[in-house]
C-alpha cells in the first residue's frame, strides 16, 4: 500500500487476511440489516454479538500489520506494538514469517516475528515462478508449463530466494539494507515494546456491551 506522503508508513498485511476481513464484515453487515428489516427494534438485540465478531475479526486479522518507515518499522501484534529503528535491527528474515534480528530491545538481544506480515509459502518445485529469457532458436512452452518447468530446475536456496524477492515485505528488508548504506556510524534511537492498547480497549467494550445486554 503506497501513499503519496513520503513520511507515511507502508502498511503491510497479507491479501488473504484483507480479502477475509472485508468478505466477514459485509456478511455481517448483511445480517444486521436483514435482522432490522425483519424484527424491527428486536433485531437491534443481535447488533452486538454481529459486532463481537466483527471485533474479533478486525483484531485477529486486520489489527496486526507491520509498517514500513523511512527510519524503522513498527511491529503491530495481537497483544504488542514494536517500534523498530534501523539503527537497532540486526537482520530482517523472510520466511513463513517475516522476523527481525534486534540487538537491544529491553536490554538484550531479541527476535521478533511479524506474524499478519506478508511472508513466503512452502516451497513447491512445482509452482510457477518466472521463467528464463527465450529466443526463436528456443522457443518457450506456454506460460504456465515454462513456470513450473524453470521452477523444478531450481536449487532449494535459488526457489527461496526468487520468493522472498517476489514477497512485499522484500521492501523491507531493501529499505533496511539502505538504510545501513547511508548511516554506516549507525544510530541511537532505541527499540521499544508496548501493549496493544487499541485492541484491547475495542474488545473489551463489545464484549462489556454483549454483557449487558444478556443482563437486560
Amino acid at each position: 500500500m503506497s501513499s503519496s506522503d513520503p513520511a507515511a508508513p507502508v502498511v503491510l498485511r497479507p491479501y488473504g487476511a484483507s480479502v477475509i476481513c472485508i468478505l466477514v464484515w459485509a456478511l455481517l453487515a448483511g445480517l444486521a440489516v436483514e435482522a432490522l428489516f425483519s424484527a424491527g427494534l428486536v433485531g437491534l438485540f443481535l447488533v452486538p454479538g454481529l459486532a463481537l465478531v466483527a471485533a474479533l475479526i478486525w483484531a485477529v486479522l486486520w489489527a496486526p500489520r507491520l509498517e514500513l518507515l523511512n527510519e524503522g518499522v513498527r511491529v503491530r501484534n495481537l497483544l504488542h506494538n514494536y517500534s523498530l529503528p534501523f539503527a537497532r535491527i540486526e537482520q530482517v528474515r523472510l520466511g513463513a514469517m517475516v522476523s527481525f534480528e534486534v540487538d537491544d530491545l529491553g536490554g538484550r538481544p531479541r527476535r521478533v516475528n511479524a506474524w499478519n506480515a506478508p511472508g513466503i509459502g512452502r516451497d513447491n518445485p512445482l509452482r510457477g515462478t518466472t521463467g528464463p529469457r527465450t529466443d526463436s532458436l528456443h522457443p518457450a512452452p506456454s506460460g504456465a508449463s515454462l513456470r513450473t518447468d524453470t521452477r523444478r530446475r531450481l536449487s532449494r536456496a535459488e526457489r527461496m530466494r526468487r520468493d522472498q524477492e517476489a514477497s512485499r515485505s522484500a521492501a523491507v528488508r531493501d529499505r533496511w539494507e539502505d538504510w545501513h548504506h547511508t548511516h554506516p556510524e549507525g544510530g541511537e534511537d532505541p527499540a521499544s515494546r508496548s501493549l496493544n492498547l487499541g485492541v484491547f480497549a475495542v474488545l473489551g467494550v463489545v464484549v462489556l456491551s454483549n454483557l449487558a445486554l444478556r443482563l437486560l
